[in-house]
């Protein structure tokens, strides 16, 4: 990915929509949240109500919409092992054309079908409040907001 960080205007966000799709999911899950900590209105638009409610059919109708004009263009080709037997499919091109909405909306969609969101977390010390990913079981994004908690 590119090394500008993903709250700054100059981050190229159709680099990003290559990446949704091509890079593991936790690394789509981390630009997700660092988007949602900096107030990034569309992800806020999708990770708040996932964190409230969870997918709801109401959620999922809302996504749905969302990238109903998206284009994604995908070539995929087929790589073998050393003993010549298949391995797996790789992608080698995508191409993505869409809003900054879009492209948030496709991110949330991969986590949904990947199943990461129950690594998908906001921290519950009530002043901080940021999204993390972690550990099904974590609670707080840093341990310095679980000992205040603690302390509490």
């Amino acid at each position: 990915m590119s090394n500008v960080p993903l709250h700054h205007p100059a981050y190229d966000f159709r680099e990003f929509g290559y990446h949704v799709m091509t890079c593991p999911i936790a690394v789509v899950a981390e630009n997700l949240v660092q988007l949602a900590n900096v107030q990034d209105q569309h992800a806020l638009r999708w990770l708040d109500p996932l964190m409230d409610d969870g997918p709801t059919d109401r959620f999922l109708n809302d996504l749905n919409i969302a990238v109903q004009h998206v284009e994604f263009r995908t070539n995929v080709r087929l790589t073998h092992s050393a003993t010549g037997k298949p391995k797996h499919f790789r992608l080698t091109q995508a191409t993505f054309s869409g809003s900054h909405l879009e492209l948030v909306a496709l991110a949330v969609i991969r986590i949904l079908i990947d199943e990461y969101t129950n690594r998908l977390h906001r921290c519950q010390l009530t002043d901080c409040g940021k999204y993390f990913v972690g550990d099904p079981r974590s609670r707080w994004c840093s341990t310095t907001c679980g000992s205040k908690y603690r302390v509490r």
